[in-house]
């Protein structure tokens, strides 16, 4: 849902424009775009907490913080408060972006994982291409601001069937939770997992999972070459969502829900691109 919600708003930024007064086509773009912004930071402060408190809590605490501030974004009446909402919707959209890896990791084996992670990632990469041929529809026969009503709408179920099936999966957590369980049984305070030092405080923990990310971005070259691979991807792939619409309109004359159907060729390319990655995944695993 977040990255549909990411890129919804492409076909309609000329209407936002007239509607909240906004001249810039830079803040035209930025009412898109800002929201990324909250994919690049919110993992930074969730994925840290997820080792601390749990996959399923994390998720479900960002998803509610998502829905509140994606719908509060249709209530909008100036450039300012669509910005800071779309930035807050992002930081809780970020979270299955951020743990859907790790909770893949978690359960599946080395071997198993290049099939999962291509099934799982089709949907988050599917995501951009989708928002914009509904937020074409939805902007030409409705208004923009339905454009995130409708995906508050379709996130309702999503949040509840998680919060009725999706289980914690973190093996230190999990452990911990076992801890607690023996403690009341037994009375025995004294019992920790391998994974504790009784001599840490809690803040000290939350401080070192805090730091680990912004470590291993500043020191290792592989998490560094990645980061900037996806950078420079992300920021191909939202100049075409924020330039392309009015391409459509003003040189090709399309009205604003045809020009969104151009969109369904992005969803081909991605569709291809994981189905090919992971084949060679999968074969390279093997040996």
């Amino acid at each position: 849902m977040s990255p549909v919600a990411s890129s919804i708003l492409a076909p309609s930024l000329e209407k936002i424009g007239e509607d909240l007064n906004i001249q810039s086509d830079t803040e035209k773009s930025l009412c898109l775009s800002i929201f990324v912004l909250g994919f690049a930071f919110g993992p930074l402060i969730l994925a840290p907490l997820s080792e601390l408190y749990g996959r399923s809590i994390i998720l479900h605490l960002s998803n509610i913080f998502f829905l509140i501030f994606n719908c509060a974004c249709g209530f909008t009446r100036n450039k300012e408060q669509l910005i800071l909402f779309r930035l807050l919707a992002g930081l809780g959209g970020s979270a299955p972006l951020a743990l859907g890896p790790g909770i893949l990791g978690d359960l599946f084996s080395a071997e198993e994982r290049g099939l999962a992670v291509s099934i799982y990632s089709f949907f988050p990469i599917l995501g951009p291409a989708i928002g914009p041929i509904c937020g074409g529809f939805i902007t030409e026969y409705s208004s923009w601001r339905w454009a995130f009503w409708a995906t508050s709408i379709a996130d309702v179920p999503v949040l509840i069937l998680g919060a009725v099936y999706l289980r914690e999966t973190f093996p230190l957590v999990l452990l911990s939770w076992k801890k607690q369980r023996l403690i009341r049984e037994t009375g025995n305070e004294s019992l920790f997992t391998k994974y504790e030092n009784p001599r840490r405080s809690h803040t000290s923990e939350v401080g070192m999972a805090m730091l680990r990310p912004l470590k291993l971005m500043c020191t290792q070259p592989i998490i560094i070459a990645m980061g900037l691979g996806q950078a420079y991807l992300y920021g191909l792939m939202y100049v075409v969502l924020t330039t392309f619409p009015k391409l459509w309109r003003e040189n090709y004359h399309q009205s604003v829900s045809i020009g969104g159907l151009n969109y369904i060729s992005l969803g081909i390319g991605y569709c291809i691109g994981i189905q090919v990655i992971s084949v060679f995944h999968r074969t390279s695993t093997s040996y």
